[in-house]
This record gives C-alpha cells, structure tokens and sequence, in this order.
C-alpha cells in the first residue's frame, strides 16, 4: 500500500502537473526539472525529478536503486533512509590459483588478500556479505570470513537492497531436480529467514526496479534436462506474476524503467506497465540496442 500510494502521488503530478498534499498545503503546481542529479561525479538523474516552489521532489524508490540505499518506512510514510552501498567489501573479489583443487578466497581491489582460501567456490561480496559454498551447500559469510547463514542451498544469488534469491534441489535417478512444491525457489533477508516464496517457478532473478525475470516451470526436469526452450516472465515483491505476458528470452531485468525481452525469437523493448514501447521485430539483440529508437528511447529518460 505504501508503495502504491507514492506511485499514484507521482502519476498525478505527470499527468496533471499538480499535487495534493494532506496537512502542510493543498496544491501545488509542478514542473520537471531542467537539470541533471550528479552526485560524485556520476550521472544519478531519475526519470522523473520534479520542481514544486523551488524544491525539487525525486522518485524515492528508482533514486535509492541507483545509489544503493534501503528504504525503512514507517506505518504511514517513508521514515529513513539507510544506505547500505558504504561496506569495506564493496570492492573484494573472489578469486582462487590455477589449480583445479585450489579454494576460494577473497582480495580487496589493490590485490591484498582478506580472506584467506577456504570455500569451494564463492562470489564477490554485495551488501557486506559473499554467497559461498562449503561442505557442498551454499552460504553466506561476512566480511570477517565468519559463515552467518549456513551452507544449506544449492543455489544462492547476491544480496540487493537486504534480499538474496536461493534455491534447493532434490536428487532423483542421480538427476539435479528443481523441487516444485514449497520452498524451491524463494528469498531470503541478512538472517537467513525466508521472506518471499516462489514455489512454481524454476528460477528468479534479482530484483530491479520491484521486478525480478521468472523462469517458468515445465516439468520435474530443468530446463538442461527436458529439452523444452524456456519461457521468461517477470514477479513482484509479493511473488505473483506481475503480467500474463511469457517471453522466450530477457536481457537483464529492467533498468531505468525499461526491459529488453523476446518474443517469436525477435527482441523488443517493455516499460514497467508490460506495455511494448519498441515491438519484437529485431532478429538480433545487438541490432535492437544499436538501433536508433532505441537510443532515442535512453535519451528522451
């Protein structure tokens, strides 16, 4: 609801130019603004920044995506924001030696070595912690190398905005098996508790602007498995599909509002309403972002 109510506040003021506000004043006229949002040398600038009598109002929600902040609210409003982008970590990578049966450790961005080789596998730190896999699941550990979330999936993507997508599998007839009853795919917060179950979906992604690419389940097979090409769609932060539309292909997940996604084997552009602003009528990915409304498309945002 919270969201709901800063969205339908944002639509009227791009579709009427004027804003209601509940106790300080009654209306306001508004206008969107002239300049650029350049914050360390970085382009930041939403797609929609506004001016109300000198003051210029953002899209709280695409604004802290691309600065890597969380948003903690209150019963009625937003209540502060906590930047979760200023870890140590940001710049540690995994790496490992040459040799097969060497382990995973992390460097920091000069090479120095932080956390010593210990894990099987393991990716870069985000958010303060790094999925990695020990004793044949996957976890999490924190920056001191301490495992917080114990190495019990079998798949674990990258903290974002305080969420991680996992995974479990069962083995059956010595195959890798996505489970399609409860707790095969779902999110998790930074104390390993399940907040988000998507049961009937192979796979998710991360989420990008309240969105995350849903794989679509088949069978009892993956799709490595049933030779049945995958169908893409997106969810919600409540799990439900957010559209009826299915696309066979998806490049990333949306980013400043928009989505490049397949249909019938040629590639299009989608805004956030599922409605195509580019149709699917380029046969390759390449020949879609090189083309001229496409780039019209990023430099009207």
């Amino acid at each position: 609801m919270r969201k709901f109510i800063i969205g339908f506040a944002l639509v009227i003021v791009i579709v009427t130019g004027t804003i209601s506000f509940a106790y300080e004043i009654n209306e306001k006229t508004a206008h969107k603004a002239e300049f650029s949002l350049n914050i360390d040398g970085e382009n930041k600038t939403p797609k929609d920044m506004y001016v109300i009598d000198d003051r210029t109002y953002i899209p709280l929600r695409e604004f802290s995506d691309k600065m890597g902040y969380n948003i903690t609210w209150n019963s009625s409003k937003v209540d502060v924001i906590t930047k979760v982008g200023s870890y140590a970590s940001n710049d540690w990578t995994a790496f490992k030696e040459n040799s097969l049966d060497d382990l995973y450790g992390f460097k920091d961005k000069d090479g120095n070595i932080v956390i010593e080789p210990q894990f099987a596998f393991a990716f870069d730190f985000s958010e303060g912690m790094a999925a990695v896999q020990k004793e044949g699941g996957y976890g999490y550990i924190n920056e001191h190398g301490d495992i917080v979330i114990q190495c019990q999936f079998d798949s674990a993507g990258d903290f974002k905005n305080g969420v991680a997508w996992v995974r479990e599998y069962n083995i059956i007839d010595g195959f890798i098996v996505a489970d399609a009853g409860e707790g095969a795919n779902y999110y998790i917060d930074k104390a390993g508790n399940k907040i988000l179950e998507v049961p009937d979906i192979y796979g998710t992604s991360e989420f990008s602007e309240g969105y995350a690419i849903a794989t679509i389940f088949f069978s009892h097979l993956p799709p490595s498995l049933n030779h049945k090409p995958n169908i893409y769609s997106f969810i919600n932060m409540r799990g439900d599909f957010a559209t009826d539309k299915k696309f066979n292909g998806v490049a990333g997940g949306f980013k400043n509002g928009y989505a490049v996604v397949k249909q019938n084997d040629r590639w299009g552009v989608i805004n956030k309403e599922f409605n195509f602003i580019i149709e699917c009528k380029y046969s390759d990915y390449k020949e879609l972002i090189n083309s001229n409304e496409y780039k019209e498309l990023y430099e009207n945002k």
